[in-house]
């Protein structure tokens, strides 16, 4: 999971496409304006049904990286300040959800909980979390293949392929053949196909 690092951008992406195969339609990357006038990058906006979450990604690079409570802190504000705008449509029901990688500090569980937010994290929710999901859809990054190096993976991220199934669905370009075969043999070999 490290390896989808260093900026959070890819690991936005992969949120989005675990949000999809929980049946969300999600947009990455979406501007909000709020109620102060100022306009947010929201990391994704995910619906299902009447259910829309304005989700804050927080990409941790570093192995036992942490959420800390001034990132739920500034989600939580944000998600106020867009609240009270007009981006909100009466007939839908809004979340805040801050998403990562890593896991959350004691501070911020208990604070979100409080608030409101939702959390989905390494391990957390207990039983639900991040790397239950990844198992049960078999949404596998790009990066746990050993050929897929940070430069490889974002040439590959750039050209949405970001799950490790992408391989077999997606022509992927500005990379060497012999590199694509590798690519493809051990993206087989985790599939069991060979």
């Amino acid at each position: 999971m490290e390896k989808l690092g260093p900026t959070g951008y890819p690991f936005e992406k992969f949120i989005g496409k675990v949000f999809g195969a929980e049946g969300f339609k999600v947009e990455i990357n979406a501007f909000v304006p709020g109620a102060s006038g100022v306009k947010y990058e929201i990391d994704f906006l995910a619906q299902k049904g009447k259910l829309v979450y304005i989700g804050e990604c927080k990409f941790r690079r570093e192995r036992g990286g942490r959420v800390d409570l001034q990132v739920a802190l500034a989600n939580y504000a944000r998600f106020l300040d867009i609240k009270e705008g007009r981006f909100f449509d009466s007939g839908l029901k809004y979340k805040s959800i801050l998403a990562t990688n890593a896991k959350f500090t004691s501070q911020v569980i208990k604070y979100s909980n409080y608030v409101g937010v939702d959390l989905l994290g390494w391990k957390y929710p207990r039983g639900e979390g991040l790397e239950k999901l990844i198992e049960k859809n078999q949404l596998y990054p790009i990066t746990i293949l050993p050929s897929v190096s940070h430069g490889l993976a974002k040439i590959l991220i750039d050209q949405k392929i970001v799950l490790v199934k992408d391989v077999f669905s997606r022509r992927f370009k500005r990379v060497k053949i012999s590199r694509k075969q590798k690519i493809q043999k051990e993206a087989e070999i985790l599939w069991g196909i060979i």
